[in-house]
């Protein structure tokens, strides 16, 4: 039987040409032209892995003009080959999150949002290392699908100050009062203010605008380029575009599948930094000439 570490479902950019919003066929074809279907192999042949692209022939309009009914028949097809193949959780394009807050109980799926905050640590560490100027991190939340409270916490734990800019900041001031009165952890409150990132400072940014690239800057979002362009590269070689909506859930399915722990033992969080040490996942991101290690205490 082939082997898959992991495998990547998305859907059409649009409906499919001559196919109106919703349906244009009798809903008994649906099922018939519409079933998921594996389009191709992935492989990353520096870590070894290999996963297949999973293709739902219909665009997100069409998807969402289904019934009920039909959507949860597509669905269940889309995640029958997990356990055939022994897969913990299917990728899925970061884009279409928003179709699947209403499914319940939630399907076994991940769209990378772990890993990035993984990598936004494992980041602030090999800067802090290699830059002994920084005097402070900045976490700019431009989108609102980010653990703000884990990964500022666990910013908490260098020992640096820290703020937080947002397009609201009165919004976060609920959730930044619990991390100083729980954790002693406290972080300042901003409106974002791109000028105000001095050169001393390291910058989570996460989401909004592409800015004239810095040194001390990672962004992560959704057509984020460039952080790991070996691996970016395969995708791209198979016709996909390599961003960081295909790029995160990815690796994180992969990281689940290749290095299980037992339930409990860990935190997502630790897991996938864990994983990501063993596995030679963060050499490729942060091109470490040296193993990667991240340990940090919260």
């Amino acid at each position: 039987m082939l082997q898959l570490d992991f495998a990547y479902w998305h859907l059409l950019p649009s409906a499919r040409q001559g196919m109106a919003r919703g349906m244009n066929m009798p809903e008994w074809l649906a099922p018939f032209f519409l079933a998921p279907r594996l389009k191709q192999l992935l492989r990353f042949e520096g870590l070894a892995w290999q996963g297949a692209e999973m293709l739902l022939p219909a665009g997100p309009a069409q998807w969402q003009g289904l019934t009920p009914e039909l959507r949860r028949y597509l669905w269940r097809r889309s995640t029958a080959l997990l356990p055939e193949y022994g897969l913990p959780l299917l990728a899925v394009d970061r884009r279409l999150k928003g179709l699947f807050k209403a499914l319940s109980p939630p399907p076994p799926i991940t769209f990378g949002d772990a890993f990035m905050t993984a990598l936004a640590l494992v980041w602030t560490e090999q800067m802090l290392e290699e830059t002994k100027s920084a005097r402070r991190i900045m976490v700019v939340a431009a989108q609102d699908d980010l653990n703000l409270p884990e990964l500022l916490l666990r910013l908490h734990g260098f020992g640096l100050p820290l703020a937080l800019q947002s397009p609201n900041p009165i919004y976060q001031e609920a959730m930044l009062y619990r991390l100083l009165y729980h954790h002693g952890a406290a972080v300042s409150n901003h409106l974002i203010d791109p000028h105000g990132w001095s050169s001393d400072t390291l910058v989570l940014q996460w989401g909004g605008p592409a800015l004239p690239p810095a040194p001390c800057r990672l962004r992560l979002a959704d057509d984020s380029l460039g952080l790991a362009p070996a691996l970016e590269s395969r995708l791209q070689a198979a016709g996909l575009s390599g961003e960081l909506y295909q790029l995160a859930p990815i690796m994180e399915a992969n990281l689940f599948r290749q290095c299980r722990v037992p339930p409990g033992e860990q935190t997502v969080l630790d897991f996938l930094l864990q994983s990501g040490t063993e596995c030679g996942v963060w050499q490729a991101f942060l091109d470490k000439r040296q193993p990667f290690h991240y340990y940090i205490n919260v």
